[in-house]
């Protein structure tokens, strides 16, 4: 049922504050919870990241699943950034489609490292060598896919 451009306001709207609120209950969780702002050094030893996780452990893993929850709030607003460009494309909205795309997809890239956290976190007792390559390979997912962002400006700034 369709019930005309009133019913897109209200659901752009909705989405712009699901993006608000899934922003700050990730920031909550990252920051408050993890302790990973500002990021733990890269020098650290396997038994120093195994203390990193073993130390407050729950409070850890309540940061996780906070975040996984929260993770994907570049979603929606990449959806009514794109809605908003497309209304001013003439024809196909491309740079509109550029944007929305790379928005979703660099939504994946704070939502699956949290994943890798949440397995070095899930059992503390095991091996701080393999604790560690989960937390290097989260901190690597989370910041080498820096050409989504760029490109998902590129679509803003040309349009």
């Amino acid at each position: 049922m369709h019930e005309g451009p009133n019913a897109s306001i209200r659901a752009q709207r909705l989405f712009v504050w699901m993006a608000i609120i899934g922003a700050l209950l990730f920031a909550v969780a990252w920051v408050g919870l993890m302790g990973f702002f500002p990021p733990p050094p890269a020098d650290l030893t396997a038994d120093q990241v195994a203390l990193l996780y073993s130390t407050n452990n729950v409070r850890f893993k309540v940061g996780v699943i906070l975040a996984l929850i929260a993770g994907g709030f570049l979603v929606p607003l990449s959806i009514v950034i794109s809605v908003q460009m497309a209304r001013l494309e003439k024809g196909i909205p491309i740079w509109a489609i550029l944007q929305g795309l790379t928005g979703t997809i660099g939504s994946a890239f704070i939502w699956l490292p949290t994943v890798a956290w949440a397995v070095a976190a899930f059992t503390p007792e095991r091996a701080p060598e393999l604790t560690a390559i989960f937390h290097e390979f989260g901190w690597l997912m989370f910041i080498t896919p820096l050409s989504l962002f760029p490109m998902q400006l590129l679509g803003i700034i040309y349009l």
